[in-house]
C-alpha cells in the first residue's frame, strides 16, 4: 500500500490529468499519460496477488492443523509437538511457491476485472460499456469457481505437501468423483457461517444501542440520531470483522476434513472409529475413497 501511494503521487504530477465538462453539465477526469493507467493496473495486480497469498497462507496453515488431527491419534502418536507452528513453517517454506503460483491466477482475474470496471466507468460508448460489464460479470463467475477450486487444491497442498500442479490434478479428480457433495458442503457451511456472523453483528449492534441508552455519553446528548446510527453501524462492522477469524478457521477445517475423508477414509476409521461410524451412518459414501477403494473393517 505504501508503494501504491508513492507511485500514485508521482504519476499524478506527470500524468497531465485535468477535469473537463461533458454533456449534461457533468465533469470528467481525463489523463493523457497512458503510463499512469499501466502503473495503476500493475499496482492493483500486486495488491490482489499479495492479498491472495496472505489469505491462502492462513488457509494452508489451518488446514495443516486439521490434517494433523485427522491423521494422528492421541498425544502418544508421532504428531508434531506444535501442529500450528509446524503447519505455518511448511506454508512459509516448502509450500510457499505453490501458494504463490496458485494465487497468481486469481490475482490476474481480479486485475482484468479492475481494468474492465475502469473501462466501463470511463467509456462514453454505451455498447462498449455494456460489453465491458458483461465481460466483468463472466469473469466474476469464473473467479468464484477458481476460488472454490483453489481452496480444495490448497488443502491438498497443506495436508499432503503436494506441488500445486499435482494438487490441482487430484482436486479435479475429487471434483469429478464427488463434485456435488463438495459444492453442497461448501454452500451449507458458508450459509451457517454467514448466519453466525450476522447474529454476532446484530448482538453487537444491540449492545451498542443499549450502551447509548443506558450510559448516555456526551456525544449522544448532542446529536441523538447521528450517535445511534454511527454506533450501531460501527458495532455491526466490528461484529462481522470479529467473526471473520473463527469463520475462516471453521471453513478451512471443514474443507480439510472433507478432502482427507475423500482421499483416505481408512485412516479416520483406524484413528477415530466412533467419529467414522457417526459420519458413515449419515453419509454412506464415505466408506470408499475417491479411487473406489473401500474401507477395510476389522
Amino acid at each position: 500500500m505504501f508503494s501504491f501511494a508513492v507511485n500514485y503521487s508521482v504519476f499524478e504530477r506527470i500524468s497531465n490529468c485535468r477535469v473537463e465538462e461533458v454533456d449534461g453539465g457533468k465533469s470528467k477526469v481525463i489523463c493523457d499519460n497512458n503510463q499512469l493507467y499501466f502503473v495503476m493496473s500493475y499496482l492493483m495486480f500486486v495488491m490482489f496477488w499479495n492479498t491472495e497469498v496472505l489469505k491462502n497462507i492462513v488457509h494452508v496453515t489451518v488446514s495443516g492443523v486439521f490434517g494433523v488431527f485427522y491423521y494422528f491419534d492421541g498425544p502418544n502418536s508421532s504428531a508434531p509437538p506444535s501442529p500450528t507452528l509446524s503447519s505455518a513453517k511448511r506454508a512459509l517454506t516448502t509450500s510457499f511457491g505453490s501458494i504463490c503460483f496458485g494465487s497468481l491466477l486469481i490475482a490476474i482475474l481480479q486485475t482484468i476485472r479492475y481494468i474492465l470496471s475502469a473501462l466501463r466507468s470511463d467509456s462514453d460508448d454505451g455498447l462498449m460499456a455494456f460489453l465491458a460489464g458483461v465481460a466483468e460479470c463472466l469473469l466474476s463467475l469464473l473467479e468464484g469457481l477458481f476460488e472454490v477450486f483453489n481452496k480444495f487444491a490448497f488443502t491438498q497442498v497443506a495436508i499432503y505437501g503436494k506441488p500445486f500442479i499435482t494438487a490441482a490434478r487430484d482436486t479435479w479428480a475429487l471434483i469429478k468423483n464427488r463434485g456435488l457433495e463438495a459444492l453442497v458442503n461448501d454452500n451449507l457451511v458458508g450459509n451457517v457461517l454467514v448466519m453466525g456472523s450476522a447474529s454476532v453483528a446484530l448482538l453487537s449492534s444491540l449492545y451498542g444501542y443499549l450502551f447509548l441508552k443506558l450510559v448516555q455519553p456526551e456525544f449522544y446528548q448532542k446529536n441523538e440520531s447521528l450517535a445511534v446510527f454511527g454506533v450501531i453501524a460501527l458495532e455491526f462492522m466490528l461484529g462481522v470483522a470479529m467473526m471473520s477469524i473463527p469463520n475462516n478457521v471453521l471453513d478451512s477445517g471443514v474443507t480439510a476434513t472433507f478432502v482427507a475423508l475423500a482421499e483416505d477414509p481408512q485412516t479416520l476409521y483406524r484413528t477415530k472409529p466412533e467419529l467414522f461410524n457417526a459420519i458413515a451412518n449419515q453419509y454412506p459414501g464415505v466408506t470408499e475413497n475417491v479411487r473406489g477403494v473401500p474401507v477395510t473393517y476389522d
